[in-house]
């Protein structure tokens, strides 16, 4: 992590406390699942750290935005303002304040930031995309995770894994690079110490359609890029990994990241621009029931899925990219069979609640191996007929399914190999990140 994180950090908390000189910025009345402030860090598409602090008794946020590279804290940004929960689980951050201006993002309270919470275990976040302004970022979706302590998270853990921001230099992944797989970390909590315990386990998309039918080839090239056992860094008292080992030859490259063992979830940064990854403890309770029909129906019942999808264009070669990003409702329509998900678009901000009626996308997972789920993305092509008709084209993905208590997560890496001719207009990574209503 950044030298002066913890200094932003105490800059933000002292922000949400200038109101409130003589009053104690502890939260002595507490949101109902959540009795004290929480902090979550996290990555995001197509770079970049987050932090971001919920004071739940005066629902208020800080979030810092680590933009660019790591050694360069000029062009970081705290935002800051009061939150509330609005429909269908999501959570809406107003910004009433930055650190710095930023273009395109405006401070009167017109611009909005939209999560979704597993209270003191994840956030997935979505800022707006700003103005059409010169100079304005490109926010992609945001998978985070809950501080804690390293209490309990002594030995080797297998972690399954779905990079959820990819380079920002970027790259095909779909039958290059590795975009899904596992890690065994071995963590020596006396020492404070993290290690690989084996070489990771790295796979593409083709290789998802080879766990379905074998007669499809899986195209793979190992990840050797991190050694394995070798110390590779610390885990702080708060869970938070920092690496301190030179890897793959290059010494600016350093991963951070945060690990949350006793609710089963890790998430890593891959150093200025290289991306990162979401991980969940494997998990061999998952079943495709718990993640294709079964549990999840129209109509506001607490089995619906909603979330955030983030798609992440092909790359012209000089750096630029194309990026979009949409919010789902997603359970079982009766036009679908009964074993689909079909996701349902917002029409217009989240805060509106106006989901399209038609589905947009449809997903049936396949085959289910210790908490990963492989399957396809399918795209609706006519909401007219019933069933409705699914395109012919079908998209390879692999998903993390999380379930703990009655509470579940699901996150998602799919898509399509660029056509060399019109490749600034090919999506080549989706995610997609979901969290089922309380």
């Amino acid at each position: 992590m950044k030298k002066n994180r913890m200094t932003r950090w105490f800059i933000g908390l002292a922000l949400l406390c200038v109101p409130l000189l003589f009053d104690s910025c502890g939260s002595d009345d507490p949101a109902p699942e959540v009795s004290s402030d929480v902090e979550y860090f996290g990555t995001t598409s197509p770079g970049d750290v987050w932090l971001v602090l919920f004071n739940n008794q005066r629902s208020t946020f800080v979030a810092t935005w680590d933009a660019g590279t790591k050694a360069n804290t000029s062009d970081d940004v705290i935002f800051s303002g009061p939150f509330a929960k609005i429909n269908r689980g999501f959570i809406e951050l107003t910004i009433t304040a930055t650190s710095r201006a930023v273009p395109g993002i405006a401070t009167n309270g017109s611009y909005k930031i939209y999560a979704q919470e597993i209270p003191g275990k994840s956030l997935i976040m979505l800022p707006d995309a700003p103005a059409a302004i010169n100079g304005a970022p490109r926010f992609g979706l945001v998978t985070m995770n809950a501080r804690s302590t390293r209490v309990g998270t002594n030995g080797i853990h297998t972690f399954n894994y779905i990079r959820t921001a990819f380079p920002f230099q970027g790259y095909n992944h779909v039958d290059k690079d590795g975009c899904w797989g596992s890690f065994k970390w071995n963590i020596n909590e006396a020492a404070g110490t993290v290690s690989l315990s084996e070489v990771p386990f790295s796979r593409t998309l083709t290789c998802v359609q080879n766990k379905i039918n074998s007669s499809f080839g899986c195209i793979f090239q190992p990840d050797n890029t991190v050694p394995a056992n070798v110390t590779l860094g610390t885990v702080g008292p708060l869970g938070d990994f920092t690496q301190t080992a030179n890897v793959g030859g290059d010494p600016g490259k350093k991963f951070t990241g945060q690990f949350n063992i006793a609710e089963g979830l890790f998430i890593m940064d891959q150093g200025d621009g290289q991306g990162g990854a979401f991980m969940a403890l494997q998990d061999a309770s998952v079943t495709l029931s718990d993640f294709n029909l079964a549990n999840f129906n129209q109509g506001g019942l607490s089995g619906e899925l909603a979330g955030f999808g983030t798609f992440l264009g092909a790359r012209d070669g000089s750096g630029g990219f194309t990026l979009s990003n949409q919010a789902y409702a997603v359970y079982n329509d009766p036009r679908l069979p009964n074993d689909f998900l079909s996701f349902h678009a917002y029409r217009g901000s989240i805060g509106s609640n106006e989901v399209e009626s038609n589905i947009t996308w449809a997903v049936k997972f396949e085959k289910v191996e210790n908490g990963m789920l492989f399957g396809y993305l399918y795209q609706v092509t006519d909401n007219t007929t019933n069933p409705v008709t699914l395109a012919q084209q079908t998209y390879p993905i692999a998903a993390i399914g999380y379930k703990k208590g009655n509470r579940k997560m699901l996150v998602m890496v799919t898509g399509i190999k660029p056509d060399p001719t019109n490749s600034p207009n090919l999506a080549d990574q989706w995610v997609f990140t979901l969290i089922n209503r309380p």
